[in-house]
This record gives structure tokens, sequence and C-alpha cells, in this order.
């Protein structure tokens, strides 16, 4: 079976955080029906986002997840073929990043200080992979 793994980023509409939870617990019950595994990041009223698993389950869900209305400004930021799962205690992780993570990981402070900077985490190729595991060691677990 090809497996892949999609990074993206988003805003959230209108910034309503109000939406967080259903947005988690909806990707939480599609991902454990197909297969699909992953981690979501929020911060300043954006999302960096990973799933993975078999390619077509992956490509499904990133093809609902762009025609929700919850997000805007969708950025791909990565597609590739994995032969193994980096986030596959969770059928969908969330850790939300406040400023008091900018202590405990002070090597991703300019890519997320002010909401995730898509221009500097595409300059550095592995960095948005990097910053979801890392904050994943933390993640709410919703496995």
């Amino acid at each position: 079976m090809s497996m892949i793994q999609i990074i993206y980023l988003s805003d959230l509409a209108n910034h309503a955080e109000a939406e967080l939870e259903p947005i988690h617990a909806s990707a939480v019950k599609h991902n454990r029906a197909n297969g699909v595994t992953g981690m979501l990041l929020y911060t300043k009223g954006r999302f960096m986002q990973v799933i993975e698993g078999p390619a077509e389950a992956v490509r499904v869900t990133y093809s609902r997840i762009a025609l929700d209305k919850r997000h805007h400004n969708i950025q791909l930021m990565a597609e590739e073929k994995i032969t193994q799962r980096h986030f596959a205690k969770w059928s969908m992780g969330m850790r939300l990043v406040g400023d008091e993570d900018l202590a405990e990981y002070p090597q991703y402070e300019p890519y997320f200080k002010f909401g995730f900077d898509v221009a500097a985490i595409r300059a550095r190729p592995g960095m948005a992979l990097a910053m979801l595991q890392a904050f994943g060691r933390s993640a709410l677990d919703s496995a």
C-alpha cells in the first residue's frame, strides 16, 4: 500500500476559536474511519496540519479540508511518499501553540511568533515536519 504525507497551512475563518474543538472532533472521526493519522497545530488564527496514510484516503481528506468553510487561504507545504507514519499514535493530535511556547521552543520563534510564517517555513525544507513533531510530543492525545 502506497502511503503519503501532506502538510498544509490555513487560516481559521474569522478567527472563530469556538470552532477549534468541532474541527478537531471532526478530524478524529473522519481520520479513524479512513485510516488517516496526523497532527494539528494552531496559533493566532493559523493552522499547520499534517495528514498521512494511504494515498487515496489522504488526498480525499485534504480535498474535504480544502472545501471546509472554516479554513481559508490553504497553502500546501509538502506532499511526499512515506514508508512509515510519523504520527501513528493519533487519528489527529492537536496542540494549541501560545506565546509561552516561545520559551520552550526558542528555535521555532521566527516561524510562529505572529502566526505561522509560510515563506520562512518554506525556506527551510523539513521545518514544518520538525515543528509538528516537536510540538506533537506534548499534544492532546486523541487517538
